[in-house]
């Protein structure tokens, strides 16, 4: 039989599955960030233009557990960042880990710190160091954002992003509690209050503070949804919607500053929901990563898998049916060359199934069978491909193996020289169809025998899809194997 190459159809472009339209509007970061944006908007709106509407409530020790929580989620996420700027050398990934790092150990370590510095919990000093280290983790998160992809050279120093939120965080306390009697005072009493939780006002440059990490939360919410529309991998789907609760919350802190602590405000409200949107996004981080993690070790195992075959079983079957060729004739040596020659097949479609990308499209795999077996057989395989089906990988298996089984059938016992693989989109859904010019066969004959172990095969697989196969031959008119699904 003469080798010759294949003869290509022509091949449309893959058409990569998409996700179902409830699916893609839930995962949407756009409508998150502008629902985030919506619900700040509307509840600072009823605080600040309605009377009716409460701005707090007494919450005792509450509030404390609740600063705690949302200071651990901080932490998390940081660390989270962190974590994939040594993995990734990102910038952005830095820059972020230090300003969550900031406000959870500001959150941590301000109380302690404070009284080991002999300072009033709510006195001017905290104050002012709560504020400008607020300021000093928007500016991180801010920049951060705006890095985009941006890649540092150098190989990153682990603990110098532990240790710049804590080191941060000691100087901005000890500077203030340094400065504390030329600092003026943060938040002061209204001159007319009932002395309420929020019958307060806040100096102007202390105010102002507040302000600009409002807007700050607020840009780096824009910039990061718009990273997450560019890269839909990017795992920091949930920090745009976040932020922009949390500069909300800042706002609040603005309109309505307060030095009660067992009080529980609507800023507090919408801090914990940046927190918990936060935590969410951690963890489906961690999920994604421990997935990402399962596959590759799946991966390495399949290609480990598929050496040991194409090293082993291969090398050893094709000694066997070399040597064999030195056999007396009446030993049937056909037989033994025939048999090596099936188990040579099945020993290299399981290395190729092995050795195969997970996400590879059906079109592509179908194409790279197609030349395989062009190259191995010498038979003119024609291709009418017309794009890829939304299929899984155990369906895109199972279609391949029907159609690498109808062409080696055609060539073997059909003794074909042309074969056409045709996959087409029909009324109800796919059709794959493999046609061959050979000498046909008796499908009620060879079905009753065990020599129709491949026909069943085929249609066990197609069962599986779940599908149809159908056989159509006859003798002296080819064989055309239809799947359908």
């Amino acid at each position: 039989m003469t080798t010759s190459p294949p003869v290509l159809g022509p091949v449309r472009p893959s058409i990569p599955p998409r996700r179902s339209t409830p699916a893609a509007r839930w995962s949407d970061p756009v409508l998150w960030t502008s629902a985030a944006v919506m619900f700040g908007v509307g509840l600072t709106a009823m605080v600040t233009l309605t009377d009716w509407f409460p701005r707090g409530a007494r919450a005792g020790s509450i509030s404390t557990e609740v600063n705690t929580l949302d200071a651990a989620v901080a932490l998390l996420v940081a660390y989270l960042s962190h974590g994939r700027f040594v993995r990734e050398h990102r910038m952005r990934h830095r820059l972020i880990a230090h300003g969550l790092g900031v406000i959870g150990s500001a959150s941590l370590l301000v109380p302690p710190g404070a009284q080991l510095l002999r300072l009033d919990a709510g006195g001017t000093p905290v104050l002012w160091a709560t504020a400008v280290l607020r300021l000093l983790a928007t500016g991180f998160i801010v920049v951060g954002a705006l890095c985009g992809d941006l890649r540092v050279t150098r190989t990153p120093v682990r603990s110098v992003g532990l240790l710049v939120p804590i080191a941060a965080v000691a100087v901005v306390l000890l500077a203030t509690a340094l400065a504390g009697p030329s600092l003026p005072p943060a938040i002061v009493p209204l001159a007319r209050g009932r002395g309420g939780p929020l019958d307060f006002v806040s100096d102007p440059l202390f105010g102002a503070m507040q302000l600009v990490s409002a807007i700050g939360f607020l840009v780096a919410a824009v910039l990061l949804t718009r990273l997450v529309v560019r890269h839909p991998h990017e795992p920091a789907g949930f920090k745009g919607p976040a932020f922009a609760l949390g500069g909300f919350a800042l706002f609040q802190y603005a309109l309505f500053p307060t030095v009660a602590t067992d009080w529980l405000y609507t800023g507090d409200l919408l801090r914990t929901g940046c927190y918990a949107l936060l935590l969410l996004g951690a963890v489906l981080e961690i999920r994604r990563y421990w997935t990402g993690q399962s596959r590759a070790a799946v991966l390495a195992d399949r290609r480990r898998l598929a050496r040991e075959i194409h090293d082993g079983v291969v090398q050893e079957v094709s000694y066997i049916r070399m040597e064999s060729r030195s056999l007396p004739e009446h030993l049937g040596v056909d037989r033994i060359v025939d048999a090596c020659d099936r188990a040579l097949d099945e020993a290299r479609d399981a290395v190729h199934a092995l050795a195969l990308a997970e996400h590879e499209p059906l079109d592509h795999q179908l194409e790279r069978a197609a030349h395989d077996l062009s190259r191995r057989y010498g038979v003119q395989v024609l291709l009418r491909l017309e794009g890829d089906p939304a299929c899984d990988a155990d369906q895109r298996h199972g279609l391949v193996r029907i159609a690498r089984e109808a062409i080696a059938n055609a060539v073997r016992h059909g003794g074909a020289q042309v074969v056409t693989v045709a996959l087409t989109r029909s009324e109800p859904g796919w059709v794959l169809e493999i046609h061959d010019d050979g000498v046909g066969f008796d499908l009620a004959a060879v079905g009753a025998t065990a020599g129709g172990y491949g026909l069943i095969s085929m249609r066990e697989r197609a069962d599986a899809l779940p599908g149809r196969c159908v056989v159509e031959t006859e003798p002296g008119r080819g064989t055309t194997v239809r799947v359908m699904w």
